[in-house]
């Protein structure tokens, strides 16, 4: 039986993909937690490393300054639908830091409503894990990154993942300060 063909990387969806198949700190694949996390890992592959316009992404994320830095809503539906395919799972992983708490709130009450059917989650005040199944793992193996890629999505992990969103948060705030003139975490900016 012969590998499954190659995959170009010209989609949003497969930076996401490529953010959870990278290895971190402890463990190939390490699971994100928080979508806070994850809109500042693919606002730090656009703006210092131009991954969208590198392998021409069409549609990228469009971030926006928001309470918490870069944002943008369209990670929410990219979310729901590689959990729908089957590519993506997200479990809870403990009570929300504020900064989770407050830009998923936020966003429901800037969409004036959720419907808890299309997104259960949204009532819970929890932080969400992300990691590929099974399925998301073998689909992510067949994109063709070059070591040098694969490096930066590795030192992207190994350097946040594993320390709390406030430190990602005052990094961004003071190498991006342009992305923190709205957040609500003011004392980070500093």
């Amino acid at each position: 039986m012969s590998a499954p063909p190659s995959i170009p990387i010209d989609n949003r969806k497969d930076l996401l993909l490529l953010v959870l198949a990278a290895h971190g700190e402890h463990e190939d694949a390490e699971p994100v937690i928080g979508v806070t996390r994850l809109q500042k890992y693919l606002f730090l592959l656009q703006n210092e490393h131009h991954w969208d316009s590198r392998f021409h992404i069409a549609n990228p994320y469009k971030f926006e300054p928001y309470d918490y830095g870069p944002f943008d809503s369209q990670l929410y539906d990219d979310l729901a639908m590689l959990e729908n395919a089957g590519l993506l799972s997200r479990r809870p992983a403990g009570p929300e830091p504020s900064a989770e708490s407050s830009e998923s709130r936020r966003r429901d009450f800037d969409w004036a409503t959720v419907d808890r059917e299309l997104a259960p989650w949204e009532s819970e005040d929890q932080t969400q894990s992300y990691t590929l199944t099974k399925r998301g793992l073998e689909f992510a193996k067949r994109y063709q990154l070059d070591p040098g890629d694969a490096e930066v999505l590795t030192e992207l992990k190994r350097r946040w993942n594993g320390r709390p969103l406030q430190e990602l948060l005052r990094w961004l705030y003071q190498n991006y300060p342009e992305w923190a003139t709205n957040t609500r975490l003011t004392h980070l900016r500093a």
